[in-house]
């Protein structure tokens, strides 16, 4: 039974549980350090799942592994992180069983009252339309007063109907949605979903008529009035607005269905720790050229937006977040979805720049404030968008995007936010944040260019904010992103180098450390190679131990093959002298 709970509890933080010291296999989950993610275990399904994969990790090892990994303390950490490669033990970082649930996660039907866009519950069910089966209603009495607005497209697709769409090509489709307008029927549903197969089959075309779909959506983003109710009404607009498109592209898609789901591993990482036949076959998926799905997601994303915002008219589509809140439960609804999609990491390396506006609409939500009869979550700097979701969304377009300045002016607010905000978010959370905003500044992605002059000390501002202002939060925070999987392998393991760099530097003072200036520093740090050349070898042995300690260790010993590195200054001053 311990066993099963140790390995259990080892499942939902990645394999990377740090327990602190006494009998924890006794404790009741209730009691388990702050820092393990419940956050991202969301439904009993998921919790479920975890077991399974505990189950699964019992039945592979065997009883020697199982010893060492409760009970010896020789094992490394790099060594239990990592598992048994050679062994054929499945790669711990992320089961594949919860890969495929992130693949499913928007395909979790979500019922929604038409009329009161209340949620059903387990004890209160709705029920769903006798006549068109594509929307549903909390009672009899919310169903006639939506019966309205919802008569106009309530209704079946028939199979001659569903046949003429599937036979559309795009120019004629786009024709047919044209001459629609806001006069939407029954059928937009399948035009809608005709359409996202079109974007994708006929790529080279749809590039041709990119400009054209996107601006029929910013034409309903521009309007003062349209019928938004309507188009929501339609048989499965709803559903398909909410949470069922997902806005994933193939490649991510295949990606995850792999088992990756911080991108792939690092070349370097592939080739020193997997067999030679799973190195090909990884390099042949990861070389599958899918182009993003741009179009579809610029037209989708926009008219999601355009429920929530009545945007100024302007020639970039970057500004078009700046305008005036739609009134309306409905509205506030779709104001949701907007942040949800763009705080969603697989969603912005599937659509590259399809939610482009989406920074100025942050912006101008967080500008809004919150009225006091909707109070927000303590960890939310607007409603539906948490501090730490909008920090890692507006860093990725801030290097990224088109909407830079947006995005910069969004984190200088973030980095103004008051400490009880960042008190409110979860460790692994912002574990997330520290990682993102180090390896952007590591690998110099922020740059102090004409628009925006202090980009850098932005950056800096907001990573300061996340990690903590005492010494005390920053090495919990730090080490909670050592002990998290946080990146792609391989990828990650060279930034969390630096975060064990940064945790020795602050253990050497009780006064918080520049973390930027300590970050330079170890970039300023020759490789071993340089020892000749008379590089610091106490600097250079002190980042060795910091990546042995962060690198699996087949990758370390590719390293260690490449320089002929021995630990330890003595040794590597006297080689200096006797060759000079």
């Amino acid at each position: 039974k311990n066993q099963f709970r140790l390995i259990f509890l080892r499942s939902m933080t990645g394999f990377k549980a740090d327990f602190p010291e006494g009998d924890v296999l006794n404790r009741p989950l209730s009691r388990v350090p702050r820092y393990f993610p419940w956050q991202t275990i969301a439904s009993e399904r998921d919790t479920a799942l975890c077991f399974l994969w505990a189950m699964r990790r019992i039945a592979q090892e065997t009883e020697q592994n199982t010893q060492q990994e409760l009970g010896s303390q020789d094992a490394t950490p790099t060594q239990a992180e990592h598992g048994a490669a050679a062994g054929g033990i499945t790669p711990p970082w992320l089961p594949p069983e919860l890969c495929r649930l992130v693949l499913e996660r928007y395909e979790r039907r979500i019922v929604i009252c038409g009329s009161t866009l209340t949620f059903a519950t387990p004890a209160n069910p709705f029920k769903v339309c006798v006549r068109c089966k594509g929307i549903y209603y909390s009672s009899k009495e919310a169903q006639k007063a939506h019966w309205k607005t919802h008569k106009a497209v309530c209704g079946v697709v028939t199979p001659a109907e569903a046949k003429a769409i599937r036979k559309l090509k795009l120019p004629e489709l786009f024709s047919k949605m044209r001459a629609m307008g806001d006069d939407f029927d029954h059928t937009v549903g399948a035009l809608y979903a005709h359409l996202d197969r079109q974007l994708l089959k006929e790529y080279g075309l749809a590039c041709e008529y990119g400009n054209h779909i996107h601006a029929f959506a910013r034409a309903f983003l521009f309007a003062e009035q349209w019928k938004r109710e309507r188009l929501w009404a339609a048989p499965g607009m709803m559903d398909y607005f909410l949470w069922k498109h997902k806005l994933y592209s193939p490649f991510v898609k295949k990606r995850l269905g792999a088992g990756f789901y911080h991108r792939f591993p690092s070349k370097d990482y592939i080739e020193a720790v997997y067999t030679r036949e799973k190195a090909v076959s990884m390099r042949k998926l990861e070389e599958i050229d899918v182009p993003p799905d741009l179009d579809f997601s610029y037209h989708y994303f926009n008219m999601i937006l355009a429920t929530t915002v009545q945007a100024r008219r302007s020639v970039n589509s970057i500004h078009d977040g700046r305008g005036a809140i739609r009134p309306g439960r409905l509205a506030r609804l779709a104001w949701l979805r907007v942040f949800d999609l763009w705080t969603n990491p697989l969603v912005m390396q599937s659509v590259d720049d399809g939610l482009t506006p989406a920074p100025s609409v942050a912006l101008t939500a967080v500008e809004m404030g919150t009225p006091a009869t909707h109070p927000r979550p303590d960890d939310c700097i607007a409603p539906g968008l948490t501090i730490d979701g909008a920090a890692i969304a507006a860093l990725e377009d801030a290097a990224h995007g088109m909407g830079k300045r947006y995005a910069f002016n969004l984190l200088a607010l973030i980095s103004a936010e008051s400490r009880a905000r960042w008190d409110a978010v979860g460790l692994v959370r912002r574990a997330h944040v520290a990682y993102t905003y180090v390896q952007m500044l590591s690998e110099n992605q922020i740059d102090d260019d004409g628009d925006v002059a202090d980009a850098t000390e932005i950056v800096t501002r907001v990573l300061a904010a996340a990690c903590g202002p005492d010494p005390a939060t920053r090495a919990t925070v730090w080490q909670a992103v050592i002990d998290t999987e946080v990146g792609p392998l391989g990828t990650q393991d060279h930034i969390k180098a630096r975060f064990h760099w940064l945790l020795r530097k602050q253990k050497a003072t009780a006064d918080p450390i520049n973390i930027y200036n300590e970050l330079e520093q170890w970039d300023q740090i020759r490789w071993p190679c340089s020892l000749k050349e008379g590089a610091d070898p106490t600097r250079v042995d002190e980042k060795m131990r910091c990546l042995r300690l962060a690198l699996h260790p087949a990758e370390f010993a590719e390293f260690d093959k490449m320089f002929g590195y021995k630990f330890g200054p003595k040794a590597h001053v006297t080689t200096s002298v006797a060759t000079a």
